[in-house]
């Protein structure tokens, strides 16, 4: 099983990131691609920046989810509403 796993949050110290490797233990023996969304430096969405294309990164992130059985993620919630 192919799993696809990661934080929705940039911080280094993220109690999301934590959350995320003590879910993986779980998961052990199985094929766990995590990813650090700082990896991914993407623009916030425009209409303008669309009209160039997608960058490299979105369809990599893409294709990540594509591939994989199972996306595991958490996110960070504030005021009981997820940050875009």
């Amino acid at each position: 099983m192919k799993i696809f796993a990661f934080a929705g949050s940039n911080s280094s110290t993220s109690i999301n990131k934590q959350l995320v490797k003590f879910v993986l233990k779980s998961f052990e023996g199985h094929e766990i691609n995590l990813i650090d969304l700082n990896d991914y430096n993407m623009p916030v969405f425009s209409v303008d920046l669309e009209k160039n294309g997608f960058p490299q990164e979105a369809q990599l992130f893409l294709d990540h989810i594509a591939s994989s059985d199972i996306i595991i993620c958490s996110l960070a919630e504030n005021n009981r509403s997820y940050s875009v």
